[in-house]
């Protein structure tokens, strides 16, 4: 990504301040050269779905329903969801729409650790796929990029 004549790698830059005009970092990550520009084709229909206590059973039916064309499940821990998401889930990886797993963490990566209604492990065994240490709004983007390419998407995330 390019922000204020330097370039940054997508993974890692940030917007660290709400109104500097030099708020982007990329900490560890340093300024590569500039990478060929992105494709037109980024599917925009990909939604973020919130994953809580008491999470409304037709959320992801209701984004299925308005042509969401891939899904970003924010999970607790390691990827897990509630277990009100997991009908949602099937019917989504069942209608071939890619469903990426990530966490409200701050650091770390999703992995298929946890087993029962709503693991990980459990989600991993229906298709879904883990977003490894990308936060939820950079997942999205990827399987933007990657749904808009149709492309494989599993690679995204490896």
């Amino acid at each position: 990504l390019r922000f204020g004549g330097a370039t940054f790698p997508a993974r890692w830059v940030t917007k660290t301040d709400t109104s500097s005009l030099d708020t982007f970092r990329a900490v560890g990550a340093g300024v590569p050269p500039a990478p060929p520009p992105p494709g037109d084709d980024v599917e925009l229909r990909v939604a973020e779905v919130p994953s809580h206590a008491g999470v409304d059973p037709e959320l992801i039916p209701w984004h299925l329903a308005r042509g969401a064309r891939g899904l970003v499940v924010e999970g607790t821990g390691s990827g897990n969801v509630h277990r009100n998401l997991v009908p949602g889930i099937e019917a989504a990886v069942a209608a071939g729409v890619p469903v990426v797993l990530t966490s409200r963490c701050w650091t770390g990566a999703v992995a298929p650790v946890y087993g029962g209604p709503g693991g990980h492990a459990e989600l991993a065994a229906l298709g879904c796929i883990g977003g490894g240490d990308l936060p939820t709004h950079k997942a999205r983007w990827a399987l933007a990029v990657a749904v808009g390419a149709g492309t494989d998407v599993r690679p995204w995330f490896a």
